[in-house]
């Protein structure tokens, strides 16, 4: 679909701008300014890791219901990722 194409072309524009630009809104209108690499490098690598934990969570919350995991559960289980390690209640 062509539209589909279209909006993530655009969304991966707004992406890629967003990962190499700080936009600060000031009461006369916005600033942006160019990041240097660096700061590119480390604004995507907090993006990644906001995502990834996310969606490590939504999956487990998923997993949980599926299996009828009670709330109230006196027991855990932990699980090892190359995330960390995570204990679920």
């Amino acid at each position: 679909d062509e539209d589909a194409s279209g909006d993530a072309t655009t969304a991966a524009s707004i992406l890629g701008k967003s990962l190499h630009t700080n936009t600060i809104e000031t009461r006369d209108g916005l600033i942006t300014k160019q990041l240097s690499e660096a700061a590119s490098v480390d604004k995507r690598d907090s993006l990644s890791k906001t995502l990834y934990s996310r969606l490590f969570d939504w999956i487990v919350q998923k997993i949980n219901v599926s299996i009828g995991q009670d709330d109230n559960a006196k027991g855990l289980v932990g699980l090892l990722d190359i995330y960390g390690f995570e204990c679920f209640a």
